[in-house]
């Protein structure tokens, strides 16, 4: 099953086109930045949100706020605390880019996000794993993007040995940014050749 990771309120047009690209269904996505109740305000009108903030009480508060306003909760990436409670917490269904704003890699592995602790924990809570590949369009330079790229492969890595679900997408802010499904899949399978 395919998803469509879209910021944006619900919209019939999208839904037209991720269902002409071949999504099987589309996650309208608000993000959320604070607890302040102006950002919850027009909550009905997306099914899914995206929690941004790295204050681990505002963090929990925020879960909270977003349990009864929003059918799908996703994390996105942050420092190992907030990832960890990210996977512990029953209410969140996702999380998204473990290795954001990464700022330097360890001697021995890479800083990205996950290790073999969350990982165990991803699995015995049944914790999808989202990699946003979004930063390969951006104007980072090479050396960056292969950084991130390599944070990436080691939490594929880890999600094949601990058995929970590792997804690859490329979230969208606009209908222009919506790509197919079957080239992110291709995708996808030529990074697993690659690390075969």
């Amino acid at each position: 099953m395919t998803s469509l990771f879209f910021i944006g309120k619900i919209n019939k047009k999208i839904e037209e086109i991720a269902k002409e690209k071949g999504y099987d269904n589309v996650y309208f996505i608000k993000e959320i930045f604070s607890v302040d109740n102006k950002a919850f305000e027009d909550s009905k009108e997306y099914n899914s949100c995206l929690i941004n903030i790295e204050n681990l009480e505002n963090f929990r508060k925020a879960i909270d706020k977003c349990q009864s306003r929003f059918k799908f909760i996703f994390v996105l990436g942050s420092d190992n605390i907030i990832n960890r409670v990210a996977l512990e917490n029953r209410k969140v269904f996702g999380l998204i880019s473990p290795e954001f704003n990464r700022k330097f890699d360890y001697v021995h592995y890479k800083n990205s996000g996950l290790n073999q602790i969350l990982a165990k924990i991803a699995k015995s809570e049944n914790k999808m794993l989202i990699e946003d590949l979004g930063f390969l369009k951006s104007e980072l330079s090479k050396k960056i993007k292969s950084q991130i790229m390599g944070r990436i492969l080691q939490n594929y890595m880890l999600a094949r040995k601990y058995k929970f679900d590792f997804t690859i997408i490329f979230i969208a802010r606009n209908p222009k940014e919506i790509m197919k499904s079957k080239d992110i899949q291709e995708f996808y399978s030529g990074l697993m050749i690659e690390i075969k």
